[in-house]
């Protein structure tokens, strides 16, 4: 193949090791290495697939990941850049190789559906501009006769990792054509953070980043769970060892996790500018501690000035597991928690006192999840009987009456005052609790899970 349609691959993936031996991923390459040992078993070429869909919600690993397959099945492996897909097409058929069968990585882009709808994250490709259409379809068309009438001797397999398998043209899938159907496996969070160890290198990171490994993984599954988020953490995490000559902390991940890789000063904050900032993060926070179980603590609080935020308090990554069905609590408690920074505020400076528009974002994110179980899940405000209970077993569909809007509305009212009264009783009785974790805040300006471990074990002595 000449240089210009010859893309420098990724070797492999640090995901390999991870993957059950059962996954579809090393059932395919293994069937892969026996029909690469008899490569003028055309049935067996036909049956492992000849053009192959992999589904995989990050398209940028799919290259090492292909790479590696096409490694351990003894193929030459070929990537062909989206551009040329369509504009170097047949040149790039042509210049496959002649003597040893071969893998090739169709890197997907607009060429594989019309009228593609999304944007790039739901795609998982950018939407180039001066797409041409007309040449992508035809493109799809010659590929299409190619596959089913064409191919060399020499056995070829063609890949194109998608999203999701509706996005290619349905006139290539089709027996013949692309006729076989696979899905990445995804890790658990023990397996997701030993991966993610090996992708940043091991050298890199202290014992605080190994030491919990399942919360690790949670962390890398809500905040790096693409490559290229992976590639500027890893980049900014060499930068950190280079300046300050240690290990990287669990604590460094967590702030890159919460204000990004920019490099920026902190605003610098008199006592008194703290202090309001240092009341409402507290009150997240102690309510957060209260009504969670103590492994699931948040893990960050802080009332540092970044990215246009005066403080901020992260949830334990791994409070609920993946693909866990969150609860009618579970909703209630998120809510309760974004009530508590304005009760915090009424609590210690006063009613009149509340800050203007400082829960405005808190109160918007309450008002939906409470809409959202009343509205779209038909659960109820008043759980006093089974009756009381099952009072809302409905959802509202396409166009609601406004007596309807008005119902639920006044549900969500009602609701939210209820919780937050209760939310303000809660911290009446753990005064002494929040003070200290405001005096902390005022002190320190940032509270790490440990920290806050600490702050309440008086509290637990007592109880």
């Amino acid at each position: 193949m000449p240089d210009a349609y010859r893309q420098p691959p990724q070797d492999d993936t640090p995901y390999w090791p991870y993957w059950s031996e059962d996954s579809a991923i090393k059932r395919w390459t293994r069937e892969l290495t026996q029909a690469a040992a008899n490569p003028g078993d055309t049935e067996c070429w036909a049956l492992t697939g000849q053009a192959v869909v992999v589904e995989q919600g990050d398209l940028e690993v799919m290259d090492g990941v292909l790479h590696g397959v096409a490694t351990r099945a003894g193929l030459a492996y070929r990537r062909v850049a989206t551009a040329d897909v369509v504009d170097a097409f047949p040149v790039w058929v042509e210049a496959l190789p002649a003597d040893t069968p071969c893998l090739v990585h169709l890197e997907a882009g607009l060429w594989v559906g019309p009228a593609l709808d999304g944007d790039e994250d739901d795609l998982g490709f950018p939407r180039t501009l001066g797409h041409d259409e007309l040449a992508a379809a035809a493109c799809r068309q010659a590929l299409r006769a190619w596959l089913e009438t064409g191919l060399p001797e020499t056995p070829v397999v063609i890949v194109v990792a998608l999203k999701s398998f509706t996005h290619l043209d349905p006139a290539l899938r089709r027996q013949g054509c692309f006729d076989r159907r696979l899905r990445l496996p995804a890790l658990a969070n023990e397996d997701l953070g030993r991966a993610f160890i090996a992708e940043m290198g091991a050298s890199l990171c202290d014992a605080t980043v190994t030491a919990d490994l399942n919360h690790l993984g949670s962390l890398v599954r809500y905040e790096y769970a693409d490559l290229r988020r992976r590639g500027l953490l890893r980049q900014a995490l060499r930068r950190l060892q280079w300046r300050e000559g240690r290990q990287v902390s669990f604590n460094d991940l967590v702030l890159f996790a919460t204000y990004g890789t920019l490099d920026q000063e902190e605003v610098p904050r008199t006592a008194a500018q703290r202090r309001i900032p240092a009341i409402h993060e507290a009150g997240h926070a102690l309510v957060a501690c209260l009504e969670a179980d103590r492994r699931s603590l948040p893990v960050y609080v802080s009332v540092s000035q970044r990215n246009q935020m005066s403080g901020i308090v992260v949830p334990a990554y791994d409070q609920w597991e993946e693909d866990e069905e969150l609860t009618y609590a579970d909703m209630v408690h998120r809510i309760r928690v974004g009530l508590a920074g304005r009760a915090a505020e009424h609590l210690v400076l006063g009613i009149t006192q509340v800050t203007f528009s400082g829960s405005h974002t808190d109160l918007q994110r309450a008002h939906a999840t409470a809409a959202d179980l009343f509205a779209n899940n038909g659960h109820s405000p008043d759980l006093s009987s089974a009756a009381a209970a099952a009072a809302n077993l409905t959802i509202l569909q396409g166009h609601t009456v406004d007596a309807e809007t008005r119902r639920i509305e006044g549900m969500c009212r009602r609701f939210l005052q209820a919780q937050y009264l209760g939310v303000l009783e809660l911290l009446r009785e753990h005064r002494d609790l929040l003070d200290r974790i405001i005096a902390a805040l005022m002190d320190k300006g940032v509270l790490f899970q440990d920290d806050l471990r600490q702050l309440l074990a008086p509290q637990e002595k007592t109880q």
